[in-house]
């Protein structure tokens, strides 16, 4: 999932090319400490479905499951003074995303191997029991299908959040802060939802109050939106005198590289309203490690960025230091940097053939040139979606300048030529997705962005 990974893809691109924004760390711990914050003047938000994806499979026990979610983030309460928990909200994702994951999920389909439900024993929706669960050997089954891990995430989370409030409990009684766990979309009934009934995720915390700051008056679906959303309303709580006075900083804990782009969207909005919360963000993406036995092996490590030291990295780099340009024209040029990250890969859309590296560097000579049309990226701020047509014009231009670069490269002129050709549904959906990722979700029908609804499959 994510921007598209590669030597020449974006995370890999923008660690190389900017190396003081990047670290790695043993441990979340170790990062924090590092940007010289306390446990106190720290949140933590993590994104839920990479959680529980990411139990080792010898978890295939309710006990085991439950033992290694409360471990991991036992540990992340022991580093922060609150920790969110997001989780998609499968009822209000967006179109686009159930298009995507659509696909996904039909890819995994036809890799597996057809036989008698029988001979299955596996629910094939969430309308099982807490018995059901707790006599499965292997609880990973519920996992791994989209339409019954809600379900077992509730029951799960539920089971963590009682344990983990006995933690905070003996912490609190020794002396010691013992913090706050919310975790954001999640049903509080866990397995006791009766069988058919719909299931309803919100905020369930150790401490209502604080979960309370986290309200939101429109649902959002996916997590890492989310992930943005909360680290906002922690500004927003702060500046307003609410909570989260002793906060400076959120670590946002993730493995989709979509939140880079994300992250630098949110952060340029920040320096154009001219925020003074005073609260940063810190990436954190957990790096896997590498196999035993090879010469390069290591194990796994939690990179690291600042995306305000990002964004104004950038910004020296498009734009050169001489003549720094408004907050306004430093939002629209991320944007299009995002837009031209999105069209070299991500899950919404694809122009073959383009990489992040010549987006990075096709994206100056454009700013430099034809600055007008990095003007029209502000269409991606409106939320109209009739104004959105004024983007396809500037991302065509980036693709233009990029296709001139690719095509004085040995071997690209094939690629090339597809991204100077690159259709018009590629730079709506493109479109799409930089308004999207910038904080203007264009809801309801998005044909008109090239994303057609997804049918289920008869049985």
């Amino acid at each position: 999932m994510g921007l598209k990974s590669s030597p020449n893809g974006v995370k890999a691109q923008l660690r190389d090319r900017f190396p003081r924004c990047f670290k790695e760390f043993d441990n979340v711990a170790d990062a924090r400490d590092a940007v010289r914050a306390t446990r106190d003047q720290t949140v933590i938000c993590t994104d839920g479905n990479v959680l529980m994806m990411g139990v080792p499979a010898s978890c295939n026990t309710l006990e085991s499951y439950v033992n290694m979610v409360t471990s991991i983030l036992r540990t992340s309460l022991a580093t922060s003074s609150v920790v969110v928990v997001v989780f998609d909200n499968p009822d209000a994702m967006t179109e686009a995303k159930k298009e995507e994951q659509a696909r996904r999920d039909a890819s995994k389909k036809s890799t597996t191997v057809v036989c008698s439900q029988d001979f299955q024993d596996v629910p094939v929706n969430d309308n099982y029991n807490k018995q059901y669960i707790e006599r499965s050997f292997n609880v990973q089954t519920l996992v791994t299908n989209r339409e019954t891990r809600g379900r077992f995430f509730d029951t799960v989370c539920v089971e963590v959040l009682s344990r983990l409030q006995s933690q905070i409990d003996r912490w609190n009684a020794s002396g010691y802060s013992g913090g706050t766990v919310v975790f954001d979309g999640i049903d509080e009934r866990g397995a006791d939802r009766p069988a058919f009934e719909k299931r309803s995720p919100g905020f369930v915390s150790t401490n209502s109050e604080i979960a309370s700051l986290f309200a939101r008056d429109v649902e959002v679906g996916e997590g890492d939106i989310k992930l943005r959303d909360n680290a906002n309303a922690i500004r927003k709580a702060r500046l307003e005198g609410k909570g989260f006075t002793d906060v400076r900083i959120v670590m946002t804990t993730t493995i989709d590289t979509d939140s880079i782009a994300i992250e630098l969207m949110n952060d340029s909005r920040l320096v154009a309203e001219d925020d003074r919360s005073g609260v940063s963000t810190l990436l954190v993406m957990r790096e896997r490690a590498t196999k035993r036995g090879t010469c390069e092996e290591k194990p796994a490590r939690h990179l690291c960025c600042d995306v305000t030291l990002l964004n104004q990295q950038l910004q020296n780099y498009m734009w050169g230091i001489a003549h720094p340009p408004s907050s306004f024209n430093q939002r629209n040029a991320i944007c299009m940097l995002v837009a031209g990250f999105a069209l070299a890969g991500c899950d919404f859309v694809e122009c073959k053939g383009l990489r992040a590296d010549f987006v990075l560097d096709g994206i100056k000579e454009v700013i430099k040139y034809h600055s007008e049309d990095v003007e029209f990226m502000q269409y991606a701020f409106t939320g109209d979606r009739v104004s959105m047509a004024m983007l396809r014009k500037p991302i065509k231009k980036l693709m233009s300048v990029c296709a001139s670069r690719m095509s004085e490269k040995p071997r690209m002129k094939k690629s090339a030529d597809s991204v100077r050709n690159v259709n018009d549904v590629a730079l709506s959906r493109a479109s799409w997705v930089a308004a999207y990722w910038g904080g203007c979700e264009i809801k309801g029908n998005l044909e008109d962005f090239g994303f057609f609804p997804s049918f289920p499959q008869a049985a």
